[in-house]
């Protein structure tokens, strides 16, 4: 078996140390008719300062090469079914750890132009690691600015997040109703599309903007000029997920995604590199209108003048 490990990589900064794992001809049920994609945990420098067992879900794509829209994607999930997997590696490196045996078949590695399939091409495969989510645990590893009270956060723990360089991050805005009447334009605390990545606030109006003045919220992504730029590719290319959080319960949350393509104007796409963030934001005018925020049964998003959003993903679009 052709057994291939990849350089270490992180979940985050000051985050976990995986490597992945690929067998070209397959492992268990994929043994000789798949590629078999693993990621183990690996000894890290950062170990005493996090939660173990890890816990968390770790999204992979192999790339299209010549179909960017067709990748393919799967989750693998770290939970406490093997503590020897998911828990801290003490001493000798590990091979073992959780993912697909048959994460694809050889058959569909090939060039098919009806299905519009090119994994393999010039003898290469190229991953990418899309997301690492980290189920929230401690609560001292929690870092998001403005974040509910510890005690809130231990209750309905969807409104915490662990990560400080990629996502999900979670955003509170406090004092809704002010900010309404006096159509106040807030903008969050930065963030990042990943660790080295790309700069970006979110924008809330909570009394709406434009012809939804007055009757919704709008939401908007600003581009800001970020200390990574000058190694990233322009202008912004990619789809930034952003989802308002009901606080009843984990479930029924308000999402939209905001894209930047190649129609978008470059007041919002390009680099930001006189004012501190962009001329122009993307995102939704019409985001919820303000009677979606009323509570119905099993569904609040606004709760004692509260809203929490939350930037679920940042999938950047690869240029091939």
């Amino acid at each position: 078996k052709v057994n291939w490990f990849s350089n270490p990589l992180y979940s985050h900064a000051g985050g976990y140390k995986f490597r992945m794992n690929v067998y070209i001809n397959g492992n268990g049920a994929g043994d000789g008719s798949h590629l078999s994609v693993f990621f183990c945990l690996m000894r890290g420098e950062n170990d005493d300062n996090l939660t173990w067992p890890f816990r968390g879900t770790i999204t992979v794509s192999l790339l299209n090469q010549l179909w960017p829209e067709r990748h393919h994607r799967k989750s693998i999930v770290f939970d406490d079914e093997n503590p020897n997997i998911s828990g801290r590696v003490q001493e000798v490196e590990r091979e073992s750890g959780f993912g697909h045996q048959t994460f694809i078949s050889h058959s569909e590695l090939t060039h098919r132009e009806e299905q519009k399939c090119c994994f393999l091409q010039n003898n290469h495969l190229y991953f990418r690691i899309d997301n690492i989510d980290i189920q929230p645990g401690d609560f001292r590893n929690w870092t998001t600015s403005e974040a509910s009270s510890v005690q809130d956060t231990l209750q309905r723990p969807w409104l915490g997040v662990p990560l400080t360089y990629q996502p999900p991050y979670i955003i509170k805005l406090t004092q809704h109703m002010e900010k309404r009447m006096t159509n106040a334009d807030w903008y969050s605390e930065p963030f990042y599309s990943h660790y080295r990545g790309y700069k970006m606030c979110l924008n809330i109006l909570p009394g709406g903007h434009g012809t939804f003045k007055g009757t919704h919220v709008s939401v908007y992504i600003y581009l800001m000029k970020g200390e990574n730029d000058a190694k990233l590719n322009w202008p912004f290319r990619g789809t930034v997920v952003v989802s308002l959080l009901n606080q009843l319960q984990n479930d029924n949350h308000h999402t939209q995604k905001i894209v930047f393509s190649e129609v978008t104007p470059i007041e919002s796409s390009g680099r930001v590199t006189k004012a501190n963030r962009a001329e122009n934001g993307r995102g939704s005018g019409n985001f919820i209108s303000n009677k979606a925020l009323k509570a119905e049964e099993g569904t609040s998003y606004l709760q004692e003048d509260c809203l929490y959003f939350r930037i679920d993903s940042i999938l950047l679009k690869q240029d091939w």
